[in-house]
């Protein structure tokens, strides 16, 4: 798509995919839907976007892959849902951003993933969930960002590990929960930052698990207060952090 192209729907829209899709914007595309979505990926899906593409869905919206989904942003992605958010993924999805991907959910937020995630960073990524975000991890979940990314919850956070989680930020990341924060993590979580990560929490935050934390001197992190933790020097924490 190179031109300008304006999509508006106000019934509900369902999109199965179980061969091979491959989209590419390079133009101004605008996608607006009244109704709710429900995407459902078994083969693979590629979205590669050079240009400007907005969409607004005023429902809810469904995501699930067993498939393959490849998303590459390298111009401009903005997303507004104004209902609730659901994505389970227990196939591979990659998003690359080297542009600017902004998304904005007025309601809860739900994620589950039993598969693969890699998401890469290089230019600007912004989440605001204005309710409540619930991630569940049995699957391996991996994180590199060189770029900027910024993440605002108004309401309750849980998140909960039984797979890997890798995060590695050598940019800047920046974290406001304004609800209570739960981190259960029975599998691995390891977290090596060399940039700046800045996490403010205005409510309770309850940490149980084993995680591997390098370079933590470099983390600003406001409200929260560590306890019954092992310190190997001051810069890194290895061991089992059970309250903070």
């Amino acid at each position: 798509m190179r031109g300008t192209v304006s999509v508006t729907v106000s019934g509900t829209v369902s999109v199965a995919v179980s061969g091979t899709v491959s989209v590419t914007v390079s133009g101004t595309v605008s996608v607006t839907v009244s109704g709710t979505v429900s995407v459902t990926v078994s083969g693979t899906v590629s979205v590669t976007v050079s240009g400007t593409l907005s969409v607004t869905v005023s429902g809810a919206v469904s995501v699930t892959v067993s498939g393959t989904v490849c998303v590459t942003v390298s111009g401009t992605v903005s997303v507004t849902v104004s209902g609730t958010v659901s994505v389970t993924v227990s196939g591979t999805v990659s998003v690359t951003v080297s542009g600017t991907l902004s998304v904005t959910v007025s309601d809860t937020v739900s994620v589950t993933v039993s598969g693969t995630v890699s998401v890469t960073v290089s230019g600007t990524l912004s989440v605001t969930v204005s309710g409540t975000l619930s991630v569940t991890v049995s699957g391996t979940v991996s994180v590199t960002v060189s770029g900027t990314v910024s993440v605002t919850v108004s309401g309750t956070v849980s998140v909960t590990v039984g797979g890997t989680v890798s995060v590695t930020a050598s940019g800047t990341v920046s974290v406001t929960v304004g609800g209570t924060v739960s981190v259960t993590a029975s599998g691995t979580v390891s977290v090596n930052v060399s940039g700046t990560v800045s996490v403010t929490v205005s409510g309770t935050v309850s940490v149980t698990g084993v995680f591997s934390i390098q370079n933590f001197k470099t983390i600003n992190i406001e409200k929260i207060n560590l306890s019954n933790k092992y310190l190997n020097p001051l810069d890194k924490i290895f061991g089992t952090i059970v309250s903070i």
